[in-house]
């Protein structure tokens, strides 16, 4: 079975199930507590089990090593 933990439309917010918002998540991680952690372009953005989104890491501004 596939769940949406959270998202809605595109665009970059913090929040609670359908009010989150993604960007470009380009990779996708799950977590033993049934979480996950997204790389939504250049931002880090842990996911709960329950669908609450936050910014952990990332300015917004892309840059190469």
């Amino acid at each position: 079975d596939v769940t949406t933990l959270a998202g809605s439309t595109c665009g970059h917010q913090d929040g609670q199930g359908a009010a989150a918002q993604f960007t470009a998540p380009i990779g996708v991680a799950c977590c033993p507590d049934g979480g996950a952690l997204v790389v939504d372009g250049p931002y880090l953005r842990p996911v709960s089990a329950a669908g609450a989104v936050a910014t952990f890491a990332g300015s917004g501004v892309a840059v190469s090593a």
